[in-house]
């Protein structure tokens, strides 16, 4: 196994253009995202920036598949941004194996910071923090990444701003 995480410089851009027969509804999507080296050997800044819009003219609504950020839920809005800061950093290469089912391979730490923008109806959603993500491998097949996450909202007005999330980690790279 490869000791970095992502690779030294990358580039990755999905671009969507849903549209039905009638012209009357469409949404337009993009993801983009570069990996860039970080400050030792091995870690990594990933810089992501997405956006959708969508036609409002109607009820109807295409599904969305839009990355908000960490920690909160889904917004309905016609128009959204989201910038996405990510440091990731290996932790410990453990390569430990149970009974020929499960591996852990490899610990790694990741530092984010994301902000949402949904234009129309003005509201920002920022979110910070920490995440520990542990590289594992299932009956010597499927790679499973699996980490537990705290997010810290930064635009939450409610008291409760801050929670722990167990997730698989998905990445563009």
């Amino acid at each position: 196994m490869s000791r970095n995480i992502f690779p030294k410089l990358a580039f990755s851009s999905t671009i969507q253009d849903v549209r039905p027969v009638n012209e009357v509804n469409y949404q337009f999507r993009t993801q983009n995202a570069v990996a860039l080296p970080g400050i030792l050997k091995n870690d990594n800044l990933i810089i992501e920036a997405d956006l959708r819009m969508e036609d409002g003219a109607t009820n109807y609504r295409n599904s969305n598949q839009f990355v908000y950020s960490r920690g909160f839920l889904n917004v309905t809005t016609n128009e959204m941004y989201r910038f996405s800061w990510n440091y990731h950093s290996p932790i410990a290469y453990l390569d430990r194996g149970a009974f020929g089912i499960s591996y852990l391979l490899r610990v790694k730490a990741n530092l984010f910071f994301d902000s949402t923008i949904a234009n129309d109806v003005n509201r920002e959603l920022n979110s910070t923090g920490a995440e520990l993500i542990l590289d594992t491998k299932l009956f010597r097949l499927f790679q499973l990444p699996i980490g537990i996450r705290y997010n810290y909202l930064l635009t939450q007005k409610r008291f409760e701003n801050s929670a722990f999330e167990l997730f698989i980690h998905v990445s563009r790279f």
